[in-house]
């Protein structure tokens, strides 16, 4: 499945079975999937990394790169791989290396269980009254 998004991505001439769509829910579908290749924003990395996912992900700008970065580096998914350089052996090269290393399916389970078990509300919260009694 291809999302479009509103990056205006247009695809022509596709291979049998793959489903081109402008948006799903990730919540929805990254469960239902053994990995994800996404752009790495903020949002979509949360939602492969909550849904125990292996991510290959393919910044394109902005701090998308240091989210890619942080995936490889948390062991989630093989080297960012920027869509500049993307080609379709790299691309199948880094896939490929996502199906067999079971290293990342068991640090994405890992990673998972920590986020869900976290309080990012209350350590927010912490965070903010510390800032604001260093300021007063």
């Amino acid at each position: 499945m291809v999302a479009t998004g509103w990056g205006g991505l247009e695809l022509d001439s596709l291979p049998d079975g793959v489903h081109v769509v402008e948006a799903v829910p990730h919540a929805w579908l990254f469960p239902r999937t053994v990995g994800v290749v996404h752009h790495g924003g903020a949002g979509t990395t949360a939602a492969g990394l909550l849904a125990a996912r292996p991510s290959l992900v393919c910044p394109v700008l902005g701090d998308q790169g240091f989210w890619a970065q942080r995936v490889h580096d948390l062991g989630v998914g093989p080297a960012p791989l920027p869509v500049r350089r993307l080609s379709v052996g790299e691309l199948a090269d880094r896939l490929s290396m996502m199906g067999r290393e079971a290293g990342y399916r068991r640090r994405a389970w890992a990673v998972s269980e920590e986020l869900w078990l976290e309080d990012g509300v209350a350590n927010a919260v912490g965070v903010l009254e510390q800032m604001s009694s260093t300021n007063a």
